[in-house]
């Protein structure tokens, strides 16, 4: 057969089955259901955006905030949504935000807009777009770090969240202010400001949180401190303490908001927070004399203390001292002590430590000099090579002299420089002075069952500047030297503290101190 013939008969066979074949219903076309499909599909779209995005809502915002995040019978599944604004009219929002920390206070590290759902999970704002006419979630959120007085930095959160209705504003608050679906949480009323819900719990990121929710017309304010980590707070008393003045703290913040309306006397500044010097080098103060009564109360506020460093017990007591921890070998046998002017200094007590396979002690060392040049001549001498050298040839002979009497051998003793990175805590504005330095020494001795043992004595120094003052962390330990992430820890702290209480050592001149005026955050930050 020629292949005509055969497509001839392939086309005849289709022709007979149509005739044959029993028809479709109308409704079972293929065009027909591929346009039913996309008309359904385009509807239940418009209706998901109509209540995700308020396009059938008069209220002229987003309905209701739902999400994953929130568990069936949580307030905050289901909760009003914030409005829709534009990127232009955001700035009045961040604006409102912004009034909370004066710059010498807080440093600005997140910013941008949030919905509802921001108050339970505390996710990260985020950037509006950049063109004007665009729209948003009428919800700002700027973050801090905030110096506190004990040298860590706290998380603090502002949020200004504009509803449709002065209603949906009230429910919203109602819900938020539920400790349920919160972890450890605790809600009260607040004294500061009138109507507002005080809250604390424990937030996604398992860190403790305080909360002051209050509302005011279509907006609702939220202010919330996260407690840093450290210092360990040891025991109820000191935890009810902190919780107190952390308490304190969030409801002075939350009355700088607008229309907060809260008692002048109330907007004093918040007794967790420190105000800073504008720079320790730009302050008169700096150059001038300073009393042993000053000395001493500025070595108290930034020494280590018990709390700071759990598991440790203290063998001293804190007192008045010519030496900056193991330096004092530095300024024993170079004679820097005498080639610069007198200068008042104060050790922290002792703190010491022993487990299984280790064993040592640290402490700090808070020395004040005359004016700022002195204190950086010192540092500069104590990173030298000059004093290194100095310092193991006075070492050593000590250490053979006081092994020598226990039947200890000591070997070779090394020093070594570290690192001296910027502690996170520094927040000068010039660059961090600092120096760290390292003695190992290798000590052999006999068991008592007469064998030959040897273990590594270590010595660790980290010394910094800080306007007029040098600050000096000592770890003595055997077996292995003290945790990294201890050190850094303490060292984190005594930055803190000796920005925190600059102004005290300065006296009058060059203290900033208040809470509560305007303080915007530029327009180039929202990006």
């Amino acid at each position: 057969m020629a292949p005509d013939d055969e497509r001839a008969d392939a086309l005849g066979a289709e022709r007979a089955f149509e005739l044959t074949a029993p028809r479709s219903p109308w409704w079972a076309s293929s065009r027909l259901r591929l346009s039913f499909l996309l008309t359904g599909l385009a509807v239940a779209l418009f209706a998901l955006l109509s209540t995700r995005g308020g396009l059938l809502d008069l209220g002229g915002g987003p309905s209701r905030a739902t999400g994953a995040a929130f568990a069936s019978g949580c307030p905050g599944r289901d909760a009003p949504e914030v409005a829709s604004t534009t990127v232009g009219d955001l700035a009045a929002l961040r604006d409102a935000a912004a009034r909370i920390m004066p710059t010498s206070v807080g440093r600005v590290y997140e910013q941008g807009t949030i919905t509802t759902s921001n108050l339970w999970t505390d996710d990260s704002p985020q950037r509006p777009a950049s063109a004007p006419g665009s729209s948003a979630p009428a919800g700002y959120e700027i973050r801090w770090w905030a110096l506190t007085r004990d040298g860590s930095e706290d998380d603090v959160v502002a949020d200004v969240f504009e509803f449709a209705t002065r209603r949906r504003a009230r429910e919203a608050l109602l819900r938020a202010s539920s400790a349920r679906c919160r972890a450890h949480g605790e809600s009260h009323t607040a004294l500061l400001p009138s109507g507002a819900s005080a809250l604390a719990w424990v937030n996604p990121d398992s860190a403790e949180e305080w909360d002051v929710i209050f509302v005011r017309g279509r907006r609702l304010y939220r202010v919330d401190d996260v407690l840093a980590n450290y210092p360990p707070r040891k025991g109820p008393r000191r935890r009810r303490l902190k919780a107190l003045a952390v308490e304190r703290t969030v409801a002075v913040l939350a009355c700088a908001l607008p229309d907060a309306g809260c008692p002048a006397a109330a907007v004093s500044g918040p007794p967790d927070l420190a105000p800073l010097a504008a720079s320790p080098s730009a302050q008169p103060g700096s150059r001038g004399p300073v009393t042993r009564g000053q000395v001493s109360r500025y070595a108290q506020a930034v020494n280590i203390r018990g709390y700071d460093v759990p598991g440790m017990t203290a063998v001293t007591r804190e007192r008045a001292t010519e030496n900056l921890g193991y330096w004092r070998e530095f300024a024993r046998c170079y004679g820097e002590r005498t080639s610069t002017h007198t200068f008042e200094a104060s050790q922290s007590p002792i703190f010491r430590y022993a487990g299984r396979l280790d064993a040592g002690s640290v402490s700090s060392t808070v020395a004040v000099f005359s004016n700022e040049a002195d204190a950086d001549r010192y540092l500069t001498a104590l990173a030298s090579a000059r004093a290194r050298s100095c310092v193991v040839r006075s070492y050593e002979r000590r250490l053979l002299s006081r092994h020598g009497q226990r039947g200890l051998r000591t070997g070779r003793l090394v020093a070594e420089p570290l690192p001296a990175a910027t502690p996170a805590s520094y927040r000068g504005l010039g660059p961090y002075r600092g120096a760290a330095l390292r003695f190992t020494t290798p000590i052999s001795y006999t068991t008592r069952r007469g064998r030959r043992a040897q273990l590594d004595s270590y010595v660790e120094g980290f010394v910094f500047a800080y306007g007029r003052a040098v600050i000096g962390l000592t770890a003595q330990s055997e077996f292995r030297p003290l945790a990294e992430a201890t050190e850094q820890y303490l060292l984190r702290m005594l930055v803190g503290r000796a920005e925190a209480y600059e102004g005290d050592l300065l006296g009058p001149v060059g203290r900033r101190t208040g809470l509560g005026g305007q303080h915007a955050v530029p327009s180039s930050e929202m990006g």
